[in-house]
């Protein structure tokens, strides 16, 4: 099991986190940037799908090293990089890649070699998921496999059939 401790503001939360996961609807940043810890982490940022919200600020993501989902919808929908953008903070070179291409092993993903900020060593990694259809695709073949395997659903027919010629 994994002890969840209430904390009193995000800053403390912050304080000794290894992942930080963000799945909120706020419009604006959910935590300072400059309260992470000076070390190595991991960041998946899942809640703002609009380029004129945010979760992360413009700090924690010109410091990190960004992956997004898919690299036209990032750059389309993903207010996290389009702010920073505009504002200068970051260039378009900044985000590293997308799934595909880190899970065809086109991409370093760790964070052994990532050197973000000089004066401090930081090293963040951080995921913005907007979300693809992929994905959920992905997630409900895996739930059907392990309900197959267990034995338990309901299989639904439809009134057409499954194939099509083309």
């Amino acid at each position: 099991g994994i002890d969840i401790v209430p904390r009193d503001s995000p800053a403390a939360a912050l304080s000794d986190a290894d992942i930080i996961i963000t799945i909120t609807t706020s419009p604006e940043p959910v935590f300072a940037g400059v309260d992470l810890p000076d070390k190595p982490l991991h960041i998946n940022a899942m809640g703002a799908h609009y380029p004129w919200v945010r979760e992360i600020d413009e700090y924690t993501v010109a410091n990190s090293r960004v992956f997004v989902d898919e690299m036209r919808q990032g750059w389309n929908e993903e207010g996290e990089i389009i702010m920073p953008l505009e504002a200068g903070a970051i260039d378009r070179n900044h985000v590293i890649g997308d799934l595909g291409a880190l899970a065809a092993g086109k991409l370093d993903g760790c964070l052994a070699e990532w050197r973000v900020d000089t004066a401090t060593s930081t090293r963040w990694t951080l995921f913005l998921s907007g979300g693809t259809g992929i994905e959920d695709v992905a997630v409900a073949r895996r739930l059907y496999e392990k309900a197959v395997a267990r034995g338990i659903g309901t299989e639904i027919q439809f009134n057409q059939p499954y194939e099509y010629e083309l």
